[in-house]
Formats: structure tokens, sequence, C-alpha cells
């Protein structure tokens, strides 16, 4: 059957409209630059297959701080599991390859929504925070600006993963799918990362989560903060003092399995 040439056209244009939705992710050279740079500064090229941090932490949430300790391990980008003590008892949380849940004191378990988990990286290390991920030609990686962080000039640098249409037809899991990364200016360090995460039961409600590292000591062949301030909102909640670290401990799938 012959179609006649206006139809045609109208095939062409339609055919073309998904290609013309579908921007390449914007990736600033200076960005990628930096984030390369920082990657080296922090041990890229001897980075291990799995990493078991040890902390005493301060929990500043309540009316007074309460202490603990909290083991962190990590296998791979996507792998992480926290095991926490405190006076009220242990609790533990696994991430897992877009999976996420975690048992309480009591027993209980919690498991993470999608949005609480597209942005979840290894907050302790920022070796393996999404700034890994910057040579994936599908993050987009921009130069924001210059700030200030903690007294210290740093390029704040956006990343970000797009979602298909199909992934996030709303566009309600946009702002889940990406962090910034404040890179020191004079040490080529990680100083911040920041992220957003929903709250309970509103994607449309979100807040910030920011991590601040200090005290970087070489160990292992990587430079590890000793000394994190983790955030919410603006208000401090917990401050984390890493007490051991090792690497290549032999980790497997089974160490990550996701709390039911």
């Amino acid at each position: 059957m012959r179609i006649a040439r206006p139809a045609l056209l109208i095939l062409a244009v339609l055919s073309c409209l998904p290609l013309l939705g579908q921007q390449p992710p914007q990736r600033d050279a200076q960005a990628m630059l930096i984030a390369q740079q920082a990657l080296a500064a922090m041990g890229a090229f001897s980075a291990p297959s799995d990493t078991v941090t040890r902390a005493n932490v301060t929990f500043l949430g309540g009316e007074q701080p309460t202490q603990g300790t909290v083991t962190l391990k990590t296998r791979g980008l996507g792998q992480v599991r926290a095991e926490f003590a405190t006076v009220e008892g242990s609790s533990v949380a696994v991430w897992n390859a877009g999976r996420g849940s975690r048992r309480d004191p009591d027993g209980s378990a919690h498991h993470y929504t999608r949005a609480e988990t597209l942005n979840k990286r290894a907050d302790h290390l920022p070796l393996f925070s999404m700034l890994a991920e910057s040579a994936d030609p599908a993050v987009a990686v921009r130069l924001l600006a210059t700030e200030s962080v903690n007294g210290a000039p740093a390029w704040r640098i956006e990343l970000q993963r797009p979602l298909s249409p199909d992934e996030d037809p709303n566009g309600l899991y946009e702002p889940f799918s990406g962090c910034e990364v404040y890179v020191d200016q004079a040490t080529g360090l990680v100083a911040r990362i920041r992220y957003r995460v929903p709250s309970v039961n509103n994607l449309r409600d979100h807040y910030p989560v920011e991590f601040d590292y200090g005290d970087y000591r070489a160990v292992s062949g990587l430079a590890v903060p000793h000394r994190i301030v983790q955030s919410i909102a603006g208000h401090q909640v917990a401050i984390f003092q890493i007490t051991g670290f090792t690497v290549n401990n032999g980790l497997s799938d089974s160490d990550f399995s996701v709390p039911r």
C-alpha cells in the first residue's frame, strides 16, 4: 500500500520525537578534571575489593548526646552494611544494589524505599561516593560554584544520573538520583557530600543530608577521613570518629544480605 507524502512526513517527525527528548548528560570538562584529581588524591588507583571501618559515634538528635559504636563494611560501590551498638541495643542496616533494609534493636525491620536507596553510597568513604561514577558517560557532571567549607575554598560539583521516563514518569525521583561533592581546592580531597532524602510518605517533600570530612590519614594506600560530621537539614545529628580501617577482608555477598 502506498502512503501519501504528508503521512510519511508525520511518521518521520513522530519517530524523531523520542530522540529529540533524550539529550546527552552535561559533562563539564573542568568538573571532570576536578573529579578525577580528587579520586586520585584519595587513592582510586589502589581501591580495594572491600573495606571494614570501625568508629565511635555520638548521636546529637536527642535531648542528650548518645554514645555508641559502628562497624561499616563495603564491597565494591553498591554494597554497604552498618552495624550499630548503643545503650538501646544493636541494629543493622544494609544497602545492596538498589535495595535496603534496617533491623532495629527490637527486632523489627524497616525496608527502605526506592527514593531512599537511589543515591545511597558509602557515606563514610568519599572515594566510594557517586564521585567514583564520574567517568560513566551516563552521569552528568557539572561545576556549580566555588564555596567555603569550614573556612576553606572548595569546588562544588554536581553529579546526576538521569532517569528515563519509564523509570521516573512523573519526575518524582529526580531529586534523589544525584549528589553534590565539595572538593577542597588546596588538598584535592573531598570536604563535603550533600544529597537529598525524602520525608516519610511524601516524595515531593525532601531535605538535604550532608557529610563533612576531616582529619584525613593515609591507610593502606588510601586517604581516609577519620572525623565525619553528619547533618540533616542543616542540623548536626552525628559525629563519627574512626578508630580502625582495614581493606581486602574477604567479604562476600552473604555479608550484605538485606534484613527481612
